[in-house]
């Protein structure tokens, strides 16, 4: 569950880390830092998500490895292409969303794919 927590944090923290706004990685540097505040925070986040999701924790922990690939081509993208950031989280959500299909059983709603 700890390698889910970090993961989320990285994926997910929006706060700045350079000027201490969040204490992740002070913590990090201590023993007990799962005991700690921010750590107790993002473990309970994963620990909420898991549940949801409904998946045994090995597989979360593998579907969030790809995940993690998105994320970074996304905040990649973000970052160098800012005037995109609109259409990009525009475009994720519409392609995230379920294809239902259509009365004749085509999948697709475009005959011309």
């Amino acid at each position: 569950m700890k390698n889910i927590a970090s993961s989320l944090h990285l994926m997910l923290c929006k706060k700045t880390h350079h000027n201490n706004e969040c204490n992740w990685y002070i913590e990090e540097q201590r023993a007990e830092c799962w005991e700690l505040e921010r750590h107790s925070i993002w473990l309970a986040k994963a620990t909420r998500i898991l549940d949801f999701s409904g998946l045994e924790e090995s597989v979360f922990s593998r579907i969030l490895e790809r995940l993690w690939r998105v994320v970074g081509t996304l905040v990649f993208l973000k970052e160098h292409y800012p005037t995109m950031i609109e259409v990009i989280d525009m475009i994720v959500v519409e392609a995230s969303k379920p294809t239902l299909p259509l009365p004749d059983g085509h999948l697709n709603q475009d005959p011309h794919e």
